[in-house]
């Protein structure tokens, strides 16, 4: 399992303790955000000291969140325009 599976798994189990349609504010979101970030840095570094994370291991993460955004993004596009395409099709 990579980090960003670490990360995606903590932060899917986080949210989905939440209550359903519970007022949480932006900066809890980033609470969140960040304290599932060191978990999982810490489980994915469990023989090393965890009192210390690298720059470079938090812009890595950063980075692939970031793709995986991008990607989100292009998925959903894909799936509107199918979506678009099928209604057009449907229409009598």
């Amino acid at each position: 399992m990579n980090l960003l599976d670490r990360y995606n798994g903590l932060y899917n189990d986080e949210c989905a303790g939440l209550t359903y349609g519970g007022p949480i504010s932006m900066q809890e979101m980033q609470a969140l955000a960040l304290e599932c970030m060191v978990m999982a840095f810490i489980c994915e570094n469990l023989s090393r000291e965890h009192n210390a994370i690298s720059i470079d291991d938090i812009r890595e993460l950063a980075d692939q969140l970031a793709e995986q955004g991008r990607k989100s993004v292009v998925d959903l596009k894909n799936y509107e325009e199918i979506c678009e395409g099928l209604a057009n099709e449907t229409k009598i």
